[in-house]
C-alpha cells in the first residue's frame, strides 16, 4: 500500500523500530517542511500535543502573499491562539518567520521551549540556576516563597540564571512585557511534571542572561484555560491573603491557615476544570510586528 504525506503529497514510509515510537517518515530527499521538522516525532513534542484534540494539531496556514506554508503544532480557533512546542534548536530566521506571520495575521502566539536537562543536576532547575539579589543559591538553600512574600518581594525565588547561552532566537525579542498580550514565551524544566514557566522579564549583561519567571506556573492538562498564558502579571502580584491577617508572633499560624485554604480552593478549581470545558474568548486584531 502506498502512503503519502497529507501536507505535501510526497510518499512516506512507516517506521516500526524497537527504540522509538512508530511513525511515518519522509524519504531522505524530501523537501516537505513538515518532514524536515525534527520535533514532530519526538516523544516530548508528541506528549504535549496530545493534551489537545486531534483536529486542532498540525494546523496548516498558507501565507497569501508568499504562498509559504506554516504548520502550527496546535491552533485553538476559539481563542485565536497558536501553540508552538519546540524541543530541538531553531534558527533565528525560522523563529521570526513563524512569529511575525501569526502576529501579523492577528493571532496570538505561545512558544513553549523544552529547557530540561538530559542528566538533571541537584543545584539546577532544568537549564537554569536560581539567583537571588545577584547571588546564586543552590535550589535547596533558596529562600522560601512565604519568606519572600513576608518581605514583600514575591519574585525573590523567581530569578534564574540561564546556565548556557539561551536559544539565540530569544535574543531577538524586545522587552517581553511589551507584547505580553500577544506573544508569550514559556520554558519546561522537566522537574515538575508537564509544567511550564512563563518568562516575564529577560536581561542580558556581562555575557550572562537572567530571566524572571511568572508567579503562576502553568500546568498542561486537557481542557485547560488558555487565558492562563495571557493573564497580566499584575493579577498574580496581588498581596497574598494571609498578609491581611498578619500580626506580630502569629504570622506562622496565618501562613499555615493560608496554605490549607489555598489547597482547598485549588482542589475545587481542578474539579470544576474536569467537569466543564473552559469558555472561549475570541480575539482578532491585526497589527504589524517586526522584531
Amino acid at each position: 500500500m502506498n502512503l503519502y504525506c497529507p501536507v505535501c503529497g510526497e510518499p512516506v514510509k512507516h517506521r516500526k523500530g524497537k527504540n522509538r515510537r512508530w511513525h511515518f517518515a519522509h524519504l531522505p530527499d524530501s523537501n516537505c517542511l513538515y518532514g524536515k521538522d525534527k520535533d514532530y516525532n519526538h516523544e516530548w513534542h508528541i506528549r504535549m500535543q496530545e493534551y489537545f484534540p486531534l483536529d486542532i494539531r498540525e494546523y496548516r496556514f498558507v501565507d497569501s502573499a508568499t504562498k509559504e506554508v506554516h504548520i502550527a503544532d496546535v491552533f485553538l480557533p476559539d481563542f485565536n491562539t497558536v501553540l508552538e512546542f519546540q524541543h530541538s534548536s531553531i534558527s533565528d530566521e525560522e523563529f521570526l518567520s513563524r512569529t511575525n506571520f501569526h502576529l501579523n495575521e492577528g493571532r496570538r502566539m505561545v512558544w513553549l521551549f523544552d529547557e530540561s536537562e538530559k542528566t538533571p543536576q541537584p543545584e539546577h532547575f532544568g537549564k537554569f540556576k536560581r539567583s537571588y539579589m545577584g547571588t546564586t543559591f543552590p535550589r535547596e538553600l533558596s529562600p522560601s516563597p512565604y519568606y519572600c512574600n513576608f518581605v514583600q518581594n514575591p519574585y525573590a525565588d523567581r530569578y534564574f540564571l540561564w546556565l548556557r547561552n539561551p536559544r539565540k532566537c530569544l535574543a531577538s525579542l524586545k522587552d517581553l512585557e511589551v507584547l505580553a498580550d500577544r506573544l508569550v514565551i514559556c520554558v519546561y524544566t522537566g522537574l515538575q511534571g508537564d509544567c511550564f514557566h512563563r518568562l516575564v522579564h529577560k536581561k542580558h549583561e556581562d555575557d550572562e542572561t537572567t530571566v524572571t519567571f511568572s508567579l503562576h506556573d502553568i500546568i498542561m492538562r486537557e481542557g485547560m484555560d488558555i487565558e492562563e498564558f495571557f493573564t497580566p502579571e499584575e493579577y498574580w502580584q496581588q498581596q497574598p491573603p494571609w498578609m491581611n491577617r498578619f500580626a506580630p508572633f502569629n504570622h506562622a499560624k496565618a501562613m499555615y491557615e493560608f496554605q490549607i485554604e489555598t489547597a482547598k480552593v485549588e482542589q475545587k478549581r481542578r474539579e470544576e476544570i474536569n467537569k466543564s470545558p473552559s469558555q472561549p474568548r475570541i480575539i482578532s486584531t491585526k497589527r504589524n510586528f517586526h522584531f
